[in-house]
Formats: C-alpha cells, structure tokens, sequence
C-alpha cells in the first residue's frame, strides 16, 4: 500500500518536471523567454537610461530611482549581472527544450533542426530584438518598473559569486587590450556626451524653458575662444620688473589687483606674475620681482574650457594669451572665465 501511494506522489514529481511533460516543459519555456527579454532590454535599458531625470525621481524620493541609483554606482558589475543572467536563461531554455525532445525519443538531428529553426528565430524575435525596442523607446519607466527584479538579480549573482568570476577575467581583458593599446580611457566621457545627454533632457521634459536655456547657453561654452574673453596688452595694468616696494604700493592706490603682470622692456614682453599680498607682507627693502611667478601662455584658439582646465591643473588665476607666432596679445584671467560661464546661467 504504501509502495503504491509512494509511486503515485512519484509519478506526479516527474509530470512538474520540465523537460520531462508538455505542459512543465512549456510553462518552463514560457518563464525563461520573458526572463530572457527582461535581461535583454534592461541591458539596453541602463545605456538609454537618462541619468538627469534619474537623479531627479531620487529627489522626489521614489524607491525604485533610489534603487537603481544605487545599483549604479557598480554600472560595471551591473552589466556583468544582466549579461551572465541572460546567457544562464537562453542555456536553461536549450537544456529544457532539448531533454524534452530526448525524452519523446526524437532524434538527435531532428531535435539540431528544431533548435536551429524554431528555438533560436523565436528567441531572437522575442526574447532580444522587441525587448530590446520597448527598452530603448521607454528606457526610464521600464527601468524603474524593474528596479526591485533588477536588484534581486544583482545580489543573485554576487552571492553564487559568478559576478567576481567574470569581473576578473573583464579586468584581465581590459588590461591586456591596454597594453596591445595603450594610452585609450575607457571612462573617457567629452563634452559632446555631455551635450547629448542634456539635449536629450530637454525633448524629454523634465527641464523647465528657463532651464532649457541655461543648458543651451552652456552647451555653446566649447565654441567661444579665448579671443572673445581676454584683454588685450594695450588695456593691461602691468609694471615694470624693476620697481621698487614703495612705487608699486603707490601704483596700486589707483588700480588695486590681486595680482600684477610685470614686463621687461616693454609691455609686449610680460616676464612673470607676483602677488600683491606677497608684496604688501614683504620687507620695505625687497623688491616685486623677487616673489614674481612664471606666466603661463595659452593660445587665443584656445575654448574657454580648456583654458580654464589649464588653469586649474597648473593652480594660477593668470595666464598670458598668445597668438599662433607665440606672441603675447593679451591676458586672461580666472575671473574673466569664470564671467563668461555665469554668463551663460543669465
């Protein structure tokens, strides 16, 4: 008797089992393809994702942004998730499809062309190529409707430690293509992405037309070159390099600067820079000169960016601006570049 009820509760374990009956098999094969399109699209998903509107529902404190927001900050382990996830599905999906086939005594070249000509084309059509346009056209609300699976599929991975073993053959991969290449940034992102990414708010919506147009404003920033900013040598305050302590307090009465090109010669010939506070807290019988820095050139094709870049690598406020031949026609400052980016928030 109890043999008996033993193979009965027996028989119903081996029909739920896919791969062994119809109707497992096929809820199996259902499951795995729509986890296989969810991978699929959130892959696309996290690179058309915007990241502004993003950080915008997390100020709205919205569970699902803070979620992904702090998903993202692993971006390279997340895509690592979604790529290991979705080789694991498709592979389920084979071994079930498969076994089940075996099971039905097909044989091995029928079950090659059943793979072939019905697995593969229906896993294409809907498990990568319509996901992955629902995600593209609606990256922001699928993405966070997602959020909570995404994370469960994060900590998945991390925990069966499939996601450590992948990161260091990635790490080994990058630092091997490094070497065959070097001197390429993988994290590299220009002004131009930038550009894009705010451009792509604004069709989007969550700026304000005020906003919008600070965005514009400041997106024109790399066409405006040094030789809209700076000032010529003609309107420059400079002294010479020889004079005294008490002579350049005296000057300074009339035109206080902080700081004080001094020319060798003539203006044209702008040797160094000096502090007036240096000079102020100096001896009487010490000279400007001897606290004077070197000036930095920057070409006048220069962009406003990258002038102020310079600038802030080399830790100077003035910079000598010069013309293709190398020669001085003006200064620029940090004022006068920090005035021409505010300009652009007016």
């Amino acid at each position: 008797m109890w043999s008996d009820l033993l193979s009965v509760n027996t028989q119903w374990l081996y029909w739920l089992i896919p791969g062994h009956s119809l109707g497992a098999t096929m809820i199996a094969l259902m499951i795995l393809i729509i986890l296989s399109a969810g991978y699929s699209g959130m892959e696309t998903g996290l690179y058309r994702m915007n990241r502004l509107r993003l950080h915008m529902a997390c100020r709205q404190k919205n569970r699902s942004a803070m979620i992904l927001d702090q998903l993202l900050d692993n971006q390279q382990f997340l895509i690592s998730v979604f790529l290991i996830c979705n080789n694991l599905v498709n592979y389920l999906l084979t071994t079930i499809l498969v076994t089940y086939l075996n099971v039905q005594n097909v044989s091995n070249y029928k079950i090659e062309w059943i793979t072939t000509l019905v697995l593969t084309p229906f896993v294409f059509i809907f498990g990568e190529t319509v996901p992955k346009m629902c995600f593209y056209a609606r990256a922001n609300s699928l993405m966070l409707k997602s959020a909570h699976f995404i994370r469960l599929s994060y900590w998945f991975i991390r925990l069966t430690g499939l996601g450590l073993l992948v990161g260091y053959f990635s790490r080994f991969t990058i630092k091997l293509a490094n070497r065959v290449s070097p001197g390429y940034d993988m994290t590299t992102h220009d002004w131009d992405d930038l550009g894009e990414l705010l451009r792509e708010s604004l069709v989007a919506g969550p700026l304000s037309k005020i906003q919008g147009d600070m965005a514009e404003k400041l997106l024109q920033l790399p066409g405006i070159r040094l030789t809209r900013v700076f000032t010529p040598l003609q309107k420059v305050f400079a002294l010479p390099v020889e004079i005294s302590r008490e002579e350049f307090i005296h000057r300074l009465e009339k035109d206080a600067f902080a700081r004080v090109p001094l020319y060798q010669g003539s203006i044209d010939n702008i040797v160094g820079v000096v502090s007036i506070y240096e000079v102020l807290a100096a001896e009487p019988h010490q000279y400007p000169a001897s606290f004077m820095q070197p000036v930095q050139r920057i070409n006048a094709n220069e962009n406003v960016l990258t002038a102020l870049n310079l600038m802030k690598e080399s830790a100077i406020r003035l910079a000598l601006v010069t013309n293709r031949q190398n020669k001085p026609i003006g200064i620029i400052t940090i004022t006068n570049l920090l005035g021409e980016i505010m300009a652009g928030l007016e």
